[in-house]
């Protein structure tokens, strides 16, 4: 009953209902005419977390929260200002150099802009190649540095428009970490993503082996510090007058030597005592015989 009822009440208003959704069709069809297509580019890393071939003694139990902790590094490492301003400079550098086949094409309002005109760009250009081979962010302190980060921002390669737009997350119980980016360049959109992920491993082979010049380092001044306690140890022993030990040394070795060749004497007497002690006993035998 409620359900004719409620037919019923459709029906008497069924006019209203199709002119509103003629609306809202109208509107969002106005709306989205002028509106830039956005190209979306996607591309993916197998982390091997979950995954482990490794030929083990007894099993051990799956850690799910130290999984999910790598994978939160892995995410914060793709976003960290390192990888996304070594992008963003590797995109600027491709424009600067590249006008004709620059990824953004500037207004008419942006191309007036004071940045432009008073930006040097050889000068720019060369700034930009130096912090990117060094793996160094610009400065705001500089004033020439601070005029490239304005650049940036104007061709909206900044740190903070990527990552309102880049997006980095874990493919549900799956191995691989999605990244992706949306542009109206669909070549600037495959271009991010591939050099995100070029930089991210980039600068984890950095931080590798800066840690492992560190752990280098450490290792050398522990043993130089072992050396010379041993060293002053030695030489504290030499003063006392108690032992020498290179005299030491030699006097235990030939006293080593020494025994050892009078084993092997004695192993010569021993086998020749023992060949006479047979052939006796061989003609004691033959004499009971007769």
């Amino acid at each position: 009953m409620d359900l004719i009822y409620l037919f019923k009440s459709l029906l008497k208003r069924k006019w209203l209902i199709i002119l509103s959704t003629l609306v809202a069709v109208a509107g969002a069809f106005l709306l989205t005419l002028k509106q830039e297509k956005l190209y979306k580019s996607v591309a993916q890393i197998a982390t091997g977390f979950t995954s482990n071939d490794q030929v083990k003694l007894k099993d051990e139990s799956f850690n799910i929260y130290e999984i999910d902790s790598k994978f939160n590094n892995v995410i914060e490492a793709l976003k960290s200002p390192r990888v996304l301003g070594m992008t963003a400079y590797n995109l600027m550098l491709h424009d600067l150099q590249n006008p004709d086949k620059a990824f953004r094409q500037l207004s008419e309002e942006d191309r007036k802009s004071h940045v432009l005109q008073t930006l040097n760009k050889q000068k720019a250009i060369e700034i930009l190649t130096k912090k990117y081979n060094d793996e160094k962010l610009l400065s705001s302190y500089d004033p020439e540095e601070r005029k490239i980060q304005e650049l940036l921002k104007l061709y909206k390669y900044d740190l903070e428009t990527f990552r309102k737009v880049l997006y980095c997350g874990r493919v549900q119980r799956t191995d691989f970490i999605d990244i992706q980016y949306r542009s109206v360049n669909p070549e600037l959109s495959a271009y991010i993503v591939n050099q995100v992920v070029t930089e991210f491993f980039r600068n984890y082979e950095s931080s590798r082996h800066q840690q492992t010049a560190q752990n280098i380092e450490t290792l050398k001044k522990l043993v130089d510090q072992k050396k010379q306690e041993l060293d002053a140890k030695i030489e504290n022993i030499k003063t006392m007058g108690t032992m020498d030990v290179s005299v030491e040394s030699s006097s235990k070795l030939g006293q080593v030597s020494n025994f050892e060749n009078r084993l092997a004497d004695e192993r010569i007497i021993y086998n020749t005592a023992s060949l006479a002690l047979q052939q006796a006993n061989a003609k004691l035998a033959e004499m009971e015989k007769s």
